[in-house]
C-alpha cells in the first residue's frame, strides 16, 4: 500500500514538474537566448502571458559613454535569465517610492546600467504578421520613473497585445547638454529610439508584428511620444501614437533655459568648473563623478531642469516651430489628460515654486511668467498680460480657496489642456485621425489630502494596465491588497479595450480583430476634427462632448499666439517716429 502511495505521489510530482517546465518560455533574439516566465491575470487564470524582464536593448551608458547617444546591446552566449526587472535608471529613489502611483516598484536598485525593456506576450508564435505591439514609455517628468511600475500581464491577456515597457535615461543623465557637439543632449529620447529599433528587429520572436507598433506614455512618457512625432530619427519605427497627460510643448524647450548655463551650473555644484575652461575638460570631470553625486545634487526634482533641446540629430528645431511648419510624422494619434491634473498629487510632489498655498500676488507672477516664457519680447506683451488677468483674475476675491482654484486651473490649462489640444488641432488639420479624451474618474483608493473634484494626475494608469485584475498589495499600507470598486473594474476593461482597439485599427471604437472577452459595448468615441472638437469624457459611464475648456484653450492656443505674431502695432509706431 505504501509503495502504491509513494509511486502515485512521485508520478504527481513528475507531472507537476513537466507542466512547470512546459511553461518556462525560451526565446531566441538577435543578441542571444532569453528565459522568461509565465504569469496570469486573476480573471484569466487559464491564459498564460509570457514575460521577459530586464532585457538589454543597449550597451550600458557608463564611463565614457555617459552623455553620449546609446550604442546597440552586446550579445551573450549563455541562456540569459529574464525573470527579474533590471535596475531603475539613476534617479531620486524616494520620489519613485512616493505615493505617486499605487503599484510599488519590485526593488529599489538604481544604476546607470539601466537600458532594459520588459516584454509581455500571450503567444510566442507569430500567426500571420503577428500581434500588434504597444511600447510604453513611463512617466515621471523625465526625472524619475521606471518601466517596472507598469506590469503588462492583464492588458496583454485581455486584449491579445504584446506589451513592452522601457527604461530610458533621466534627468542630467538623459538630457544634460553643452549646447554644442561635445554633448548635444537628448540621450534619453535616443535611448527610446534604440529600444524601438530593438523591438523592430526582435519582436517577431515574441509573437509581435514589427510593422504594427504603437508608442504610448504618460506625462514625461507622453511628452516623449510627441517628441518622436517631431523627430526624423524615429521615423518608420511606429505606426500609431498615444500621449497621456503630457506632450512635447508641456515642457519648456531647452533653449528657453540655455542648456550651456545648466551644464555649467551642474559642473559648479559637482566641483568640475575649476578643472578648466574647455568644455572637454569639464565633461571629463563630470564623467568621473559617481552617479549618486548627480542624484544628490537634484534631490526631490520632479520636473527635469535638463530638458530636450535642438541637437541637430533627434530634434532639428523647437517643438513649437516644427508644429507651426507642419514638420511631424502623420500617424493616428490618441491623446488626452485627466480632469484634475493639478488637484493634489502633482503639487504635493513638486517644489514650493509650483506647490499650492500661493498668494494672489504669487499666482499673478506665475501667470505672467508663463506668457513671458512663451512669448517674451513680443511687442504686445502688456496687452497679452491683461488678457490673461481678465481670464483668470477678474472678479477674484482674496479668499484662499478661490486663489487655489485659480492656481489649479492655470497649471492644468498651461501644462496639460492647452498643449494637448494644440497638438490635436495641428495634427487634425493635417488630416491625421485624432482622438481626444478627458479622464474624469477619481480612484477610490486615494489616501492623501482632501478630495479634488476629479481625476488626479496618474489616476488612469492602474485602470489602463488592468491592476484590478492583478495581485498587488497597497505600498502605503503593506499587507493589504489593492482594492477597486466593481465600477472601476468595468472601467478598467473599457479602457483596455479602447486603447487596444486603437492599437489594432486606429479607431478606439472599432474592435476589429479583438479577442472575445465578453466585455460590454463601448460608448462611441468620435474623432477630433478642425470643425468638430469632439472628445470622450472617460468615466464609469463615458460620453462624448465637444469643446473641452473652449474659452481657455482659445486664449492660450489662438488669441495669445496671434497677438505675439501681430507686429502691425509695433511697425506703425516705428513709422510714426
Amino acid at each position: 500500500m505504501c509503495s502504491i502511495i509513494f509511486k502515485a505521489t512521485f508520478l504527481i510530482l513528475v507531472i507537476t514538474d513537466l507542466l512547470l517546465a512546459a511553461n518556462v518560455p525560451i526565446v531566441t533574439t538577435k543578441n542571444g537566448k532569453l528565459r522568461g516566465t509565465a504569469t496570469f491575470a486573476t480573471d484569466l487564470p487559464d491564459k498564460p502571458v509570457y514575460s521577459f524582464l530586464g532585457v538589454p536593448y543597449a550597451t550600458p551608458p557608463e564611463g565614457e559613454l555617459r552623455f553620449q547617444a546609446p550604442r546597440p546591446a552586446q550579445s551573450w552566449s549563455d541562456e540569459r535569465d529574464a525573470t527579474r526587472y533590471g535596475p531603475h535608471c539613476a534617479q531620486d529613489i524616494d520620489l519613485l517610492f512616493s505615493k505617486f502611483y499605487p503599484v510599488k516598484p519590485p526593488h529599489n536598485a538604481t544604476s546607470e546600467d539601466c537600458l532594459y525593456l520588459n516584454i509581455f506576450t500571450p503567444t510566442l508564435e507569430a500567426q500571420g504578421n503577428g500581434l500588434p505591439v504597444l511600447v510604453w514609455f513611463h512617466g515621471g517628468g523625465l526625472s524619475f520613473g521606471t518601466g517596472a511600475l507598469y506590469p503588462g500581464t492583464a492588458l496583454s491577456a485581455q486584449q491579445d497585445l504584446v506589451v513592452v515597457t522601457v527604461n530610458y535615461r533621466l534627468g542630467p543623465f538623459g538630457f544634460l547638454s553643452t549646447g554644442d557637439s561635445h554633448a548635444p543632449g537628448n540621450y534619453g529620447l535616443l535611448d527610446q529610439v534604440e529600444a524601438l529599433k530593438w523591438v523592430r528587429d526582435n519582436i517577431l520572436s515574441f509573437g509581435g508584428d514589427p510593422g504594427a507598433v504603437t508608442i504610448a506614455g504618460q506625462f514625461g512618457g507622453g511628452a516623449s511620444v510627441s517628441y518622436h512625432l517631431l523627430s526624423q530619427a524615429s521615423s518608420g519605427l511606429f505606426r500609431r501614437a498615444i500621449s497621456q497627460s503630457g506632450v512635447a510643448t508641456s515642457f519648456p524647450h531647452a533653449e528657453y533655459v540655455k542648456p550651456h548655463n545648466e551644464f555649467m551650473s551642474q559642473a559648479k555644484v559637482l566641483g568640475c568648473k575649476r578643472h578648466g575652461k574647455k568644455t572637454e575638460q569639464i565633461l571629463e570631470c563630470l564623467r568621473s563623478k559617481e552617479s549618486e553625486d548627480f542624484v544628490k545634487s537634484r534631490k526631490g526634482e520632479i520636473l527635469a531642469r535638463c530638458l530636450p533641446g535642438t541637437d541637430g540629430t533627434f530634434l532639428k528645431d523647437s517643438p513649437r516651430n516644427l508644429l507651426k511648419k507642419g514638420e511631424f510624422t502623420k500617424v493616428d494619434y490618441l491623446l488626452g489628460m485627466n480632469s484634475a491634473e493639478f488637484g493634489h498629487v502633482l503639487p504635493s510632489l513638486m517644489s514650493t515654486e509650483f506647490g499650492k498655498g500661493k498668494s494672489l500676488k504669487e499666482v499673478t507672477t506665475i501667470l505672467i511668467g508663463y506668457a513671458n516664457i512663451l512669448y517674451g519680447g513680443a511687442p504686445r506683451m502688456l496687452e497679452m498680460h491683461e488678457e490673461l488677468k481678465k481670464e483668470y483674475l477678474s472678479d477674484l476675491s482674496r479668499d484662499p480657496r478661490e486663489v487655489e482654484k485659480v492656481f489649479t486651473d492655470l497649471q492644468s490649462d498651461t501644462l496639460f489642456i492647452a498643449p494637448t489640444t494644440d497638438m490635436a488641432d495641428r495634427l487634425a488639420a493635417a488630416g491625421v485621425n485624432v482622438y481626444l479624451y478627458e479622464f474624469r474618474h477619481r480612484l477610490s483608493l486615494h489616501r492623501w489630502g482632501a478630495k479634488s473634484s476629479g481625476a488626479e494626475h496618474g489616476d488612469e494608469l492602474p485602470l489602463l494596465f488592468g491592476v484590478p485584475f492583478l495581485a498587488f498589495t497597497d505600498p502605503n499600507n503593506v499587507g493589504n491588497e489593492l482594492t477597486f470598486t466593481e465600477e472601476e473594474s468595468r472601467l478598467s476593461l473599457d479602457m483596455m479595450a479602447y486603447w487596444a482597439n486603437f492599437v489594432r485599427t486606429g479607431d478606439p471604437s472599432n474592435p476589429a480583430g479583438a479577442p472575445d472577452t465578453g466585455s460590454r459595448d463601448l460608448p462611441s468615441w468620435p474623432g477630433y476634427t478642425p470643425d468638430v472638437t469632439a472628445y470622450l469624457k472617460l468615466d464609469v459611464t463615458s460620453s462624448a462632448d465637444v469643446g473641452l475648456r473652449r474659452r481657455q484653450v482659445t486664449l492660450w492656443n489662438k488669441i495669445l499666439p496671434e497677438m505675439a505674431d501681430d507686429v502691425t502695432q509695433d511697425k506703425d509706431s516705428k513709422d510714426e517716429l
